[in-house]
């Protein structure tokens, strides 16, 4: 099968600038609670995968909106608190370090193809990844923080 290419756009604010520790935070808090970002758990937890197969829509929204990740972020740091990963990217913004923030973006069809159609498997993906991508952007792998969502 061919599959389309995947787009990736990777963006960093002049770490320099007084706006970008609050537009980093920002970002974060967008991509973790926009319309559309998949709210499934990561973890195989029965209670969790029972309730999403077994509940009406009405009764998930309201159970996804109390438990504590009520919004969609993964990553390699602990992302159960919002408001923590938010104030710790605005720490690492405030320090002058440079945040990058990316997009990948694949076809539906190829998403389909490739079983990449859920959180879970963006996040193991991006995971397996992620040490290659710090290496281009002159990072050190073992230091390198990723947050991500899936939409």
């Amino acid at each position: 099968m061919s599959y389309q290419p995947l787009i990736s756009k990777i963006r960093c604010h002049n770490p320099n600038k007084k706006s970008a520790k609050h537009a980093n935070r920002s970002n974060a808090r967008y991509i973790a609670t926009r319309e559309g970002v998949d709210l499934s758990p990561l973890s195989e937890d029965p209670e969790e995968l029972q309730m999403h197969q077994c509940a009406s829509d009405e009764e998930y929204v309201r159970y996804v909106a109390k438990r504590p990740r009520s919004h969609g972020l993964f990553g390699n740091i602990d992302t159960s608190d919002l408001k923590k990963v938010e104030q710790q990217v605005y720490q690492v913004s405030k320090s002058g370090r440079c945040i990058y923030r990316g997009i990948i973006s694949l076809g539906a069809k190829d998403a389909f193809a490739l079983d990449y159609t859920t959180s879970n498997a963006w996040y193991h993906q991006v995971k397996s990844i992620m040490p290659d991508l710090a290496k281009e952007l002159g990072a050190n792998p073992i230091n390198f923080t990723w947050i991500g969502a899936f939409h």
